[in-house]
C-alpha cells in the first residue's frame, strides 16, 4: 500500500489508499501557571526610544521583542534580560507607503529570521529580514 506523510505542527497526516488518518505529533508539555506575579512595567506614552502610542502586538525572536507601536508607525526592538527586565535597543519604520514604512502596524510574527508585519493602514502585509 501507498502512503504518503504529510506534517503540520503539531498534526501529521498519513494518506493512503484507504484513505486520510489524522494523528497528533508530539509535544512538549510545559507545565500550567498557577499565578501571575508582576514584576516590572515598561514605557510610557510617547515618540522616543521606548514610548509607545497605541501597542497592538508583541513577537518574541530569541531574546528579542518586537513591539508593533501603531501610533508611531514603527516597530520596536527590545532586549528581554534574563531577569524578564527590558531593554530598548532601536526603532524601525516611519510613517509612509513604501518599503520599511507603514500606517498603523498592527499584527507580529516570526518565522526564521523573518517579521511580518499586518501593516493596516497601508492593506498589506510586509516581511523584515531580521540581521543579527
Amino acid at each position: 500500500m501507498r502512503k504518503i506523510i504529510l506534517r503540520f505542527g503539531i498534526v501529521m497526516l498519513i494518506i493512503a489508499e484507504a484513505g486520510v488518518v489524522c494523528y497528533p505529533m508530539s509535544v512538549k508539555k510545559e507545565p500550567m501557571p498557577k499565578e501571575l506575579i508582576a514584576k516590572s512595567v515598561f514605557g510610557k506614552k510617547g515618540t522616543e526610544l521606548g514610548e509607545f502610542e497605541n501597542l497592538f502586538s508583541l513577537a518574541i525572536k530569541g531574546n528579542y521583542l518586537f513591539v508593533a507601536d501603531s501610533g508611531n508607525s514603527r516597530i520596536q526592538v527590545l532586549e528581554i534580560k534574563s531577569d524578564g527586565n527590558l531593554t530598548p535597543k532601536f526603532s524601525f519604520g516611519k510613517r509612509g507607503k513604501g518599503k520599511g514604512e507603514f500606517i498603523y502596524p498592527f499584527g507580529l510574527v516570526t518565522k526564521d529570521n523573518y517579521l511580518y508585519v499586518a501593516d493596516t493602514g497601508n492593506n498589506r502585509i510586509q516581511g523584515l529580514e531580521i540581521k543579527y
